[in-house]
């Protein structure tokens, strides 16, 4: 999968620092190019060398930091950064750079100090970005949605242009489908005003539809590796027919060489490593003449949202990797379950909404707890005799109306103790615990924040809790999985968007019922009982072993979206 070119150029600067060790350029630019083959720590190593050899260079500090952000050390990413900026204040790259990694750490107003909004691409970033990945309060989230829809419609009116959205705005809606509310008019809104603003984005590929016996499918995504993108993707890149489909993983660099991605690579026919740039990626997608380009997310990443406004196949799709609509017009289909969607729910899509019948889930799954022997609470370093109720989800999924529920259930239970784990950014869970503290004050010593986890210890811990709390607002899907893989079993609440409804769908595929509440009471007093009762708990659990195999492995979901390459090229929009 590796870019032959990137790989040669390694092994030339490897044996440049050989000859020469004092060359600091050789270090920086063997460092450049093991960053760009997703060897994050080797990269650093030599960066930081480099750094040691020239401590001047702007350059080698900018890439520096790139290579703490790629090994998750968001501080000594701010630090390398911040370093630049001092050597070189007018490095507009890394202004860019400190604006995201104070973002990305909920510093809002000191990310909007870095960089002014002097141009419409930055006014536009700066709306963005005023979404915080965990908002203070609902009073919040009604605030920062208001500012940026009086902005879009303000720069609409306007009529402005920007050169490169990628460059000057690069940031999404991402946060937005965390608030528990549609959002089809904000991204529609958001996608003509870019299309305005810069109509190349709308290119098109030269070539005409492809015709053959097999029909030419694309899956593309940032995250085809260990990521719950991986996890949903690489099921149905295996099980595919090949007889009637020719599959390309197409892949954004840099790709790490993990399992997932190397599975995913190793069932495809073809594998693509993308360009750097937005117009070398639609030319590169462009001479794979694909009948189908099936975007596996959108919204998470902004290279895959603006390259989505191109043309490059005539049936382009998107499906439940954010599960929220695009409101991108070149994207055609939203593809989901019948399970999962409520009556009416096409007027949530800019896309036509395709719903896969009968199944529980919107991938083929593989178990992932087969061989899984639990380890105890107390291996785990778990209280022993409490009562352990598990919100297991990425930090930003838990909404401030979610607290009520929360504490509710903590003061209710004189034995309980929520656990929570630091999913996402460092800098999470100290201001989620901070809302919390303000909100529960009487019942927050109970609350248990335990550090990141490798997955067997992921397991563990829902296997030791007494029962799983869904987030409302935006359900649990890997992580409900995973818990019904283990046994335990979840409450949940329903809502009216397809993300509020996956635990439930899962559950209607089980045909089990009784843990889905029909209102927030009865979410606290399920979750209750659930916990205060072992024999009410164990029969519970007794089903979901009995019966978690409709959720896993199961080859109708791979039949569904077969049904749908093969039909919708036939049908318009």
């Amino acid at each position: 999968m590796r870019g032959e070119r990137i790989a040669e150029a390694i092994e030339q600067f490897r044996l440049a620092v050989q000859v020469a060790p004092q060359a600091a350029g050789f270090h920086m630019n063997l460092g450049y190019a093991l960053l760009r083959e997703g060897l994050a720590a080797e990269a650093l190593n030599s960066l930081e060398h480099a750094a040691r050899l020239a401590p001047q260079s702007a350059e080698t500090a900018f890439y520096a930091g790139l290579a703490h952000r790629a090994n998750r050390d968001f501080a000594g990413a701010e630090r390398a950064t911040r370093r630049v900026l001092e050597l070189a204040p007018a490095f507009e790259a890394a202004r860019h750079e400190l604006h995201k990694l104070l973002v990305e750490s909920g510093r809002i107003e000191e990310a909007e100090a870095v960089l002014p909004p002097v141009s419409p691409g930055k006014r536009l970033r700066r709306a963005l970005t005023r979404v915080p990945p965990i908002a203070v309060s609902t009073a919040q989230i009604a605030e920062v949605r208001h500012g940026l829809e009086t902005e879009l419609d303000a720069l609409a009116a306007e009529a402005p242009r920007i050169a490169d959205p990628r460059g000057e705005v690069d940031a999404t809606t991402f946060y937005l489908s965390y608030h528990g509310l549609p959002n089809r008019e904000l991204n529609e809104k958001l996608a003509r005003l870019y299309l305005a603003a810069h109509p190349g984005l709308a290119w098109t590929a030269p070539h005409s539809p492809h015709r053959s016996e097999r029909l030419r499918i694309g899956i593309l995504s940032r995250y085809l590796h260990e990521h719950s993108i991986g996890r949903t993707t690489r099921g149905l890149a295996a099980m595919l027919d090949r007889k009637r489909h020719e599959l390309t993983a197409i892949f954004i660099p840099p790709v790490p060489g993990d399992e997932y991605s190397r599975s995913i690579a190793a069932s495809a026919e073809h594998t693509l490593v993308l360009p750097s740039t937005l117009a070398g990626a639609r030319t590169a997608i462009a001479q794979l003449e694909l009948d189908v380009l099936f975007y596996q997310d959108i919204g998470m990443d902004p290279f895959t949202y603006f390259l989505a406004f191109a043309r490059l196949a005539p049936v382009q799709c998107v499906s439940f990797g954010h599960p929220d609509t695009s409101g991108i017009p070149s994207l055609d289909w939203y593809i989901s379950l019948e399970r999962f969607e409520p009556k009416g729910a096409e007027a949530q899509y800019s896309e036509r909404l395709w719903r896969i019948p009968e199944v529980g889930n919107l991938a083929y799954y593989y178990h992932p707890a087969r061989d899984f022997k639990p380890p105890s609470r107390q291996e785990l370093g778990l209280p022993t005799a409490a009562r352990l109720y598990a919100c297991p989800q990425a930090l930003q999924k838990l909404h401030p109306d979610f607290d009520r529920l929360l504490a509710e259930i903590l003061r209710c239970d004189g034995g309980a103790r929520l656990v929570l784990i630091a999913l996402g950014h460092p800098a999470w869970p100290a201001l989620l615990m901070e809302r919390l503290r303000k909100s529960m004050p009487d019942v927050f010593d109970r609350i248990l924040m335990l550090p990141p986890m490798k997955h067997d210890r992921f397991l563990g811990v829902l296997a030791a809790s007494d029962v799983v709390l869904d987030t409302p607002q935006f359900n649990g899907y890997n992580s409900s999985l995973e818990a019904f893989a283990v046994g335990t079993p979840i409450v949940t609440l329903p809502g009216p968007l397809q993300r509020m409804r996956h635990t439930a769908g899962m559950y209607g595929a089980m045909g089990i019922d009784g843990l889905c509440a029909a209102s927030s009471e009865e979410y606290v007093r399920l979750a209750l009982e659930t916990a205060q009762e072992p024999e009410r708990r164990a029969a519970y659990s007794s089903r979901i072993r009995e019966r978690e195999s409709a959720l896993f492995e199961d080859s109708r979901v791979v039949r569904g979206y077969e049904a749908f390459f093969e039909t919708a090229p036939h049908r318009s929009k």
